[in-house]
Formats: C-alpha cells, sequence, structure tokens
C-alpha cells in the first residue's frame, strides 16, 4: 500500500500496521466498522475488506499509561524520575 493509501486509512483511524502499544488491543473490524473479535498477537486480518482499530486494553494497563501521563504532564517530572516511581 501507498503512503497515500495508509494516511487515508489512518485519518479513518484504522491501525495501518504494527502491533498494539502497551494499554491498547487491537480490534479487528468488518466493512461497516463492527467489531468482529480482538486480535492476539501475531494474528492478522483475514479479509481486505476488514480493518483494524486500536482500543484500551487492559484495565491495569490503561491505568499505568493514564499515570505517567499525570506524573508528566501535570506534575512535570522527569522521565528518570517516573521510571524510579
Amino acid at each position: 500500500m501507498s503512503f497515500r493509501g495508509h494516511r487515508h486509512y489512518a485519518e479513518l483511524g484504522y491501525q495501518v500496521g504494527g502491533s498494539a502499544k502497551y494499554g491498547y488491543k487491537r480490534l479487528l473490524v468488518d466493512e461497516h466498522g463492527n467489531p468482529v473479535k480482538i486480535l492476539e498477537d501475531g494474528e492478522h486480518k483475514a479479509l481486505k475488506t476488514q480493518h483494524v482499530k486500536l482500543v484500551k486494553g487492559d484495565p491495569e494497563e490503561v491505568a499505568t499509561v493514564q499515570r505517567i501521563y499525570d506524573l508528566y504532564a501535570n506534575k512535570g517530572y522527569g522521565v528518570f524520575r517516573i521510571a524510579d516511581i
């Protein structure tokens, strides 16, 4: 797929490659945007009409990401101090 194609699908809110980052899961959706299933590591979509969206994952991971954001953005902690915490 071309850069233009990747950009188009990214603008529609779809994941255009790679694995889900910490705190997220990859959700397979059909051509109408209806959820099909959560993709496990190494799984790929099977049909050209399917797409992948990122959704919140494990609640503990989501809480960790939110805590890191709060420490950095709201409390002004640096990355080393956050890592120590």
